[in-house]
């Protein structure tokens, strides 16, 4: 089960996979939730400094073709 699966998982699912104790139960939820959270940052880190860097590239050719 990836982390996306777990974060939508009823605990009932999860009590089938052996995870038998609610303080279990959540810490596995919480991991997930902080991992999934991360992950997102980081995309979101990625697509910003592409849109910056695509900035930078457009500003490049304009100033070349001021000359």
């Amino acid at each position: 089960m990836d982390v996306e699966a777990v974060l939508f998982a009823t605990d009932e699912s999860l009590q089938d996979l052996r995870l038998t104790s609610k303080g279990d139960i959540f810490a596995v939820k919480a991991f997930c939730h902080r991992q999934s959270k991360m992950h997102q940052n980081e995309e979101d880190d990625y697509e910003e400094r592409k849109r910056k860097l695509v900035e930078e590239l457009k500003k490049g050719r304009e100033r070349e073709s001021e000359i």
